[in-house]
């Protein structure tokens, strides 16, 4: 049975997105702020969500939110920044038991948006801003975040690709921030920032589980308020400039044990078009699965690499490929995934390639059902790219996809930028 969300508008750019379901025995609750990805302002953004959970003005530490929860028959909470094609998106999410399923009436689904709207509008504040320490420290957390990703080679690989390929644009900036940036942070310019995010920002929140949307919009409008001024609505993702897609190559030196090859395509085709599921089972038949072309090729029939994969960031339009690979097997294992993208393109396609993609990317829609979470996601995703694919609708849309479809979104693909993460040579540095 689909799950159904209906809109519900409590005020200028602020919608209740409410799915009444039995099918879960706990309410989810997520509260969205999406903003435009922008150099100016990314680090400031990347901070609130963090600061947000340290307390609150009638729960002013981590230690008293977490035995509210605890009380709430375990209530859980998050709060963190997520980014979408080139938008930056402040995620604060709770989630709490039904009373339906307790042996008490405590009114949890009420309590949890009552939670939330002192989380996001009455923080814990000193001198009319943010608390000083929490600011620095989470400040500090974020930085010491975003340098770890130096000791996850594959992770690093992908962080200095989109670095690379996408260097002048949004979707290279990293949704933590800028780690020098960071070191600046004050306060009050949090403070003020956090204010402008709440008054201009596209609020979607999000409600799953056995409720009745009219009561949870009355308690939305009690607890949850929030001041509206002009909204800014995010871009989903900015055309790709002139000159995209000329391939170029950057190496980079470090003491590792296995080099790691990272591969940085352009494609023609986004979330909203009608080509979208053509370019799902694109990206499942090249590295989205173990049958997919790269893992045979690549790992299992060379023995070039100890793993080979791509992935799709479709609401940029994007596909990477991953692989960690011996240094000295670099030429070879970079001429084997060029076949591969080759083959598709060239209509290489096994009736066997497809058919296997096609029943694991419908496999992963169904089983995305079972997740409060994926289906929001996915609704949030919809949203961004102002055009939602309800999981009914995308799955007769890939029934439909043809070898055909495939080859003309192949077509479209382009090899931006090769970046590999190696030893240095020896005799090297």
């Amino acid at each position: 049975m689909q799950i159904q969300f209906e809109p519900i508008a409590i005020d200028r750019g602020y919608t209740l997105w409410v799915a009444a379901t039995e099918k879960f025995k706990t309410t989810t609750v997520k509260l969205v702020l999406r903003r435009n990805l922008r150099a100016d302002s990314y680090t400031y953004t990347a901070v609130i969500p963090f600061v947000l959970r340290r307390g609150t003005q009638a729960l002013p530490t981590v230690r008293d939110m977490a035995r509210y929860l605890e009380n709430l028959y375990g209530a859980g909470f998050n709060a963190d920044v997520s980014k979408v094609g080139e938008t930056q998106n402040i995620e604060l999410l709770v989630e709490v038991a039904h009373d339906r399923f307790l042996p008490e009436q405590l009114g949890l689904s009420e309590k949890a948006l009552a939670f939330l709207g002192e989380v996001l509008l009455r923080p814990a504040t000193e001198d009319g801003v943010f608390r000083r320490e929490y600011v620095a420290q989470e400040a500090e957390n974020l930085r010491r975040r975003i340098l770890s990703v130096i000791n996850q080679k594959p992770q690093y690989a992908m962080k200095r690709l989109r670095e690379e390929m996408f260097a002048g644009e949004p979707f290279g900036l990293e949704k933590y921030g800028d780690v020098e940036e960071l070191r600046r942070v004050t306060p009050d310019g949090l403070y003020e920032h956090y204010q402008h995010v709440l008054a201009t920002s596209p609020v979607d929140l999000f409600v799953v589980g056995p409720v009745e949307p009219a009561q949870v919009a009355a308690w939305v409008r009690q607890h949850l308020t929030l001041p509206r001024g002009d909204i800014e609505t995010p871009v989903a993702a900015t055309p790709h400039p002139e000159g995209a897609g000329e391939e170029r190559v950057v190496t980079e030196e470090q003491q590792v044990q296995q080099g790691v090859l990272a591969l940085g395509y352009r494609t023609a085709t986004r979330y909203p078009d009608a080509d979208y599921p053509a370019l799902l089972m694109y990206n499942g038949i090249l590295g989205g699965f173990p049958h997919s072309k790269l893992f045979i090729n690549v790992r299992e029939k060379a023995s070039l690499a100890y793993f080979a994969s791509s992935q799709l960031e479709a609401t940029k339009g994007v596909v990477t490929v991953t692989a960690g690979i011996a240094v000295d097997k670099y030429e070879r294992a970079l001429g084997i995934i060029r076949d591969q993208v080759d083959a598709l393109a060239a209509g290489d396609i096994s009736e066997e390639e497809l058919e296997n993609t096609r029943k694991g990317l419908i496999n992963g829609m169904l089983s995305g059902r079972d997740s409060p979470g994926r289906i929001i996601g996915g609704r949030l995703v919809g949203l961004i790219n102002n055009r939602v694919r309800p999981v009914p609708e995308l799955i007769d849309d890939v029934k439909r996809v043809t070898r055909e479809d495939v080859v003309r979104v192949a077509e479209g693909v382009r090899l931006d930028t090769v970046y590999f993460l190696r030893a240095p040579a020896a005799g090297g540095q």
